[in-house]
């Protein structure tokens, strides 16, 4: 068995993970849309936009800047350096996040809470992006024990 299962639809080997990816940002970003038309938002949209922005931002850079920590390997050719920039972490993710969100409420001027509406849609998005992490090992339980049957 190949890890990371990629099955294959219509002759076409489908990365299952940058799928849930994919599908976590598009439900997570629905759902927050969801959640802000019914509720009484208390910041003006373009600085919620500018807090949004901060947030990605310092997300991006934060996983990389983490995932270069956790392993830190100065290479000298090219391609080597641009694997490392594939290196994240979801909780440089989250932290580096959180960092851009304050850096950024502080540039604007802020005082509003503004974590209350992205919650939910966060936790749903990082639910849906890591059902990959359990994906291989059901398959690789699965296997063993069809493996293993097969020898009795």
């Amino acid at each position: 068995m190949k890890i990371p299962f990629e099955p294959v639809w219509f002759g076409y080997e489908i990365n299952i993970h940058l799928v849930l990816e994919y599908l976590a940002f598009f439900i997570g970003y629905r759902y927050y849309a969801f959640l802000r038309k019914r509720t009484a938002d208390r910041i003006i949209t373009i600085n919620r936009l500018s807090i949004i922005l901060g947030a990605a931002i310092g997300a991006f850079l934060g996983s990389r800047i983490m995932g270069f920590l956790e392993n830190p390997v100065f290479v000298s050719d090219l391609k080597s350096l641009l694997d490392l920039f594939n290196v994240k972490t979801i909780m440089g993710g989250l932290f580096g996040g959180l960092l851009g969100v304050e850096i950024a409420k502080k540039i604007i001027g802020e005082k509003e809470s503004s974590g209350d509406l992205f919650t939910f849609p966060i936790i749903l998005g990082i639910f849906i992006g890591e059902l990959d992490a359990f994906y291989p090992e059901q398959m690789n339980s699965h296997m063993e024990k069809l493996l293993l049957f097969s020898w009795e």
